[in-house]
């Protein structure tokens, strides 16, 4: 995964999984300390997330997994972690 900053959001993207059964990816965040928290989910055709709720100032830590299409959801082991500071 790889972080790109701006003034005002934290970009994220990210290789495809190699599975075709991922049906979203899901985006977690959290700050220089404490639990990540799911803050949103893309279709698996995007690998891109824009995080615009981002304070200046403030060092955010972000994973993705990905999760599949079963009717119980499977969800991948978090991906490397990147950490992006707020200009």
């Amino acid at each position: 995964m790889l972080a790109l900053r701006s003034l005002s959001s934290d970009g994220l993207a990210w290789n495809a999984s190699a599975s075709p059964d991922v049906a979203v990816y899901a985006v977690y965040r959290a700050g220089e300390t404490g639990d990540f928290i799911r803050i949103a989910t893309t279709l698996a055709i995007t690998t891109v997330y824009l995080d615009r709720d981002v304070l200046a100032g403030t060092t955010y830590r972000y994973a993705i997994t990905a999760v599949d299409s079963a009717r119980k959801a499977n969800e991948s082991a978090r991906s490397n972690v990147v950490s992006v500071r707020v200009p």
